[in-house]
C-alpha cells in the first residue's frame, strides 16, 4: 500500500508540473489571466471562515479555494461576515522527514525517496495568505498564529496554549459578527408593533415545524369508542 502511495505520488508531481508549466506558458503569452493562472496553482493547507469554518486546499482548483475567492476575494460585505485564521509552523521545515509533516506543507519526493518543499506552492500560497487576502480583508478580522513542529504533529498535548487561544479568538469574534449582524437587523425593524409581530411570526413557524399530528392513536380512540356503542 505504501509502495502504491509512493509511485502515485511521482506520478503525480508529474502531471502537477506539466499542468504547472502549461499554465505558465498560457499566461505568459496572455492566453490566461492572472485569476486563472492562479487556479491552476492555489495549493497549501489553509484555513478561513465565513459563516462557517472551512477546510483544506490542494493543488487543483477546489471547493474551498472556490469559497476563499468567492467568500474573501469577491464578496462586498467581507469584513461584515468573513473571518481568517492563519497558523504558521516556524520549524516544520527542518522536520520533512517525519511522518505527519506531509499532511501540513506541500512537498514532492526525489528520486531517492527524499521528501522536499513544493517552493512553487509555498510561494503562491504565501502571495495568498501575505497579500491577496489582507488586501481584501481588514487586519481585526485576521487572526496568526506560531507554533512549533512536534512529532506528533499539531496536538492538544503539545499545542494546548495555541489550541486555547484559537478557540477563545474563534468565539469571540463569531460571537461579535453575529451580534453586529443581529443588531443590523433590529435596528432596520425600527417600528415596535412590526417587529414584536415578527418575532411571534418567527416564533410560530418554529414551534409548526416541530408540530407532529397523532392522527393514527386519534384514529384508534375513535375506533374503540364507536365500537363500543
Amino acid at each position: 500500500m505504501k509502495q502504491a502511495s509512493k509511485e502515485w505520488t511521482k506520478i503525480n508531481n508529474h502531471i502537477r508540473t506539466c499542468l504547472r508549466q502549461a499554465a505558465t506558458k498560457c499566461f505568459e503569452q496572455g492566453q490566461i489571466s492572472a485569476s486563472e493562472y492562479d487556479d491552476f496553482f492555489i495549493s497549501g493547507r489553509f484555513y478561513c471562515l465565513r459563516r462557517i469554518f472551512l477546510y483544506d486546499i490542494s493543488f487543483y482548483i477546489i471547493v474551498t479555494e472556490k469559497e476563499i475567492v468567492n467568500g474573501i476575494l469577491s464578496a462586498s460585505d467581507v469584513n461584515q461576515r468573513t473571518l481568517c485564521f492563519l497558523r504558521e509552523i516556524d520549524d516544520i521545515h527542518n522536520h520533512l522527514s517525519d511522518n505527519k509533516a506531509s499532511k501540513f506543507i506541500d512537498v514532492h519526493y526525489s528520486n531517492d525517496g527524499k521528501p522536499i518543499i513544493d517552493q512553487e506552492a509555498e510561494n503562491l500560497l504565501n502571495r495568498l495568505k501575505h497579500t491577496r487576502i489582507p488586501n481584501a480583508l481588514q487586519s481585526s478580522n485576521i487572526f496568526s498564529y506560531n507554533v512549533r513542529w512536534t512529532a506528533n504533529g499539531i496536538n492538544r498535548r503539545d499545542h494546548a496554549e495555541y489550541i486555547t487561544q484559537f478557540n477563545d479568538d474563534f468565539y469571540n469574534a463569531l460571537k461579535q459578527q453575529i451580534d453586529s449582524c443581529v443588531k443590523s437587523r433590529i435596528m432596520r425593524v425600527s417600528d415596535p408593533l412590526r417587529h414584536e409581530i415578527l418575532e411571534h411570526a418567527i416564533q410560530c413557524k418554529t414551534y409548526v415545524a416541530k408540530f407532529h399530528g397523532r392522527t393514527d392513536v386519534l384514529d384508534k380512540v375513535r375506533y374503540i369508542i364507536e365500537s363500543s356503542f
